[in-house]
């Protein structure tokens, strides 16, 4: 395979018709073509008259020439030899140039037009096929028309090429191959791995299959076969040493970029788990996935737009493609380092294919901007990467029927462990019968216990209530037998004898001793408990804090004791103080 020759260009004598630039065609068996070039400037007649006016005077091809111009090459090639010679002409820049050269059976000027703005479906710009007769000179002319960009203080690099015609098409043949045998891989892998996805869905292979779609899509751009089958949709120019412009095909080649890296990144996460295992790495990887995507996605707009941007920002473009394949690698051999499972196949599998991948942006960086034809290395990369992941997949497929075997196990066990439970659950069933036959049975007897606690809280008030109305009875007489009393004193030893009786009746044992067991019935133990934690509590005293702890009101309370109630607040202050409690309760 030979490579496309840029021609040396030689200045010879001038002052005549056509200052000649001789330039040496290359070809086989030292064919001997020779080619003397001129270049001409904003003529504006057509093709007839330009080759009829003998006139003219074509100066010498320049290493540069100048946007907002038409310029005219005529190049004369002259064939020593008896048999014909056919070429293809490569003429750069590659935007809108016509080739024109006579053809003698048809006896006119054909014109030839495959450049960016006028290609009518060849996959590589600007080459035209030529044929040289034997034992003549064959003239032909190329317009190059650079008015699109206005007059404007830029240069563009002029160069005219020539290869033999069987050279190209075995070429092209060959890099027709490869992109079959491509796609004829990679869509057998796909369907593969699509079966397995279907039957497994397993992530890791999804991102594979996205990975390998993005492959294809990257060859067809890489290779301009997109040519071929889509219209070429030119959306900005721009123009430097060359002309840059930004189509269709550049976008197919951009997504296909982002969607093969998504599908790496993500494979990556997935196969040796880092969101998990290497958080750290897994955070990096999905951050510059994310601003790589992004920045893309905003770039394609802006350049559909019109803004010309592709020239100035493909360079950071491919240094963040070099940062994300070598952060999958890193992760690769942290992965390795760490000993995760399955991250020996993981290094195995996209060593090489990765450092294959690496060489792509460091290529455009440091050689050349432009696709090489002779380049294979994206071939290398992606049947690399298919092979390699494949074979990796499929010990990550046998981990995955191993974890499949384990789960099986797992629920079988858990089946067994669900009927043991189901039997649990009916014994625990039977006992919550037996225990809530033994709450009613003991709420029955709650109920029981609160109809007797009513009962004796009703004794109690009626008994305490008795007493209450005895006592003040007994006081009302009192003060009556008293007034009574004072007239006739003849009478008044008897009233006082009386009076006594009725103190004495107003504090009866007998009345405390019937309170006091009606008390306890609704207070269980209460005066044990008195007694045990104040000792030195009088009869009157404990009495006294059983009616305080029935809450009756002083008023009440004087009527049982047959005092005053101010003398209960004062008897109050003195138990609180003897039982060292404070008095607000």
């Amino acid at each position: 395979m030979h490579k496309n020759i840029l021609l040396l260009i030689f200045v010879l004598f001038s002052g005549t018709s056509l200052s000649q630039t001789l330039q040496i065609i290359p070809g086989e068996n030292n064919s001997g073509l020779r080619a003397n070039m001129g270049i001409l400037t904003d003529y504006s007649s057509g093709i007839e008259e330009l080759s009829a006016d003998t006139s003219l005077h074509f100066l010498a091809l320049p290493d540069s020439i100048s946007v907002g111009h038409i310029y005219w090459l005529k190049i004369v090639v002259d064939n020593p030899n008896e048999l014909h010679r056919d070429y293809v002409v490569r003429i750069t820049p590659q935007l809108k140039n016509t080739l024109y050269y006579f053809h003698p059976d048809q006896k006119k000027w054909i014109a030839s037009q495959k450049d960016a703005l006028n290609n009518t479906g060849a996959r590589l710009l600007g080459r035209h096929s030529v044929s040289f007769a034997g034992k003549r000179s064959t003239t032909f002319f190329v317009k190059v028309d650079l008015t699109i960009f206005g007059h404007r203080d830029r240069k563009l690099r002029l160069a005219i090429s020539f290869q033999p015609e069987a050279q190209a098409a075995q070429h092209e043949q060959t890099i027709r191959i490869a992109w079959v045998c491509c796609m004829v891989v990679l869509m057998l892998f796909m369907l593969n791995n699509l079966y397995v996805y279907l039957n497994f869905r397993d992530k890791t292979i999804l991102f594979y299959l996205i990975a390998q779609l993005g492959g294809m899509f990257y060859i067809t751009g890489y290779r301009w076969i997109s040519y071929q089958f889509l219209p070429i949709r030119v959306f900005n120019i721009d123009v430097h040493e060359i002309i840059t412009y930004y189509d269709l095909n550049k976008i197919i080649v951009h997504v296909a970029i982002v969607v093969t890296l998504y599908g790496l990144t993500m494979l990556t996460r997935t196969f040796l788990n880092t969101k998990k295992l290497l958080p750290r790495m897994d955070g990096m990887l999905r951050l510059n996935m994310g601003i790589y995507a992004g920045f893309t996605v905003i770039l394609m707009g802006l350049n559909m737009a019109g803004y010309k941007l592709e020239y100035h920002t493909l360079p950071y473009d491919n240094v963040y493609c070099g940062i994300i394949i070598l952060f999958i690698l890193v992760t690769g051999i942290a992965a390795y380092r760490q000993k995760i499972p399955l991250a020996t196949p993981f290094l195995i599998a996209n060593g090489f294919p990765l450092l294959f991948m690496l060489a792509i942006p460091l290529s455009h960086l440091f050689i050349s901007f432009q696709n090489e034809e002779n380049l294979w290395i994206p071939e290398l990369v992606v049947l690399t990467q298919t092979l390699a992941l494949s074979f990796a997949l499929v010990a990550r497929t046998k981990a995955v029927q191993r974890d499949l075997s384990v789960a099986e196990m797992d629920k079988r066990q858990l089946e067994f462990n669900l009927k043991e439970a189901g039997y649990r659950v009916q014994l625990n069933q039977l006992e919550i019968a037996k225990m809530n036959a033994v709450i009613d049975s003991e709420k029955a007897k709650n109920e029981l216990l609160q109809e007797r606690l009513e009962t004796n809280q009703r004794e109690l008030a009626s008994s305490t209530l008795h007493m209450v109305q005895k006592n003040e009875l007994l006081s009302h007489l009192k003060s009556q037998m008293q007034l009574l009393s004072r007239p006739n004193p003849s009478t008044a030893q008897g009233m006082r004898q009386m009076s006594l009786l009725i103190d004495n009746s107003s504090q009866l044992d007998s009345d405390w001793k019937k309170f006091k067991i009606h008390f306890e019935q609704v207070h269980p133990y209460f005066f044990e408990e008195l007694e045990a934690r104040y000792p030195q509590l009088t009869m009157k005293e404990t009495r006294l804090y059983a009616y305080l702890h029935m809450k009756l009101s002083h008023k009440e309370i004087a009527a049982l004791l047959s005092i005053d109630p101010a003398s209960v607040r004062r008897a109050k202050t003195r138990l609180y103080k003897k039982m060292a409690i404070p008095e607000t309760l």
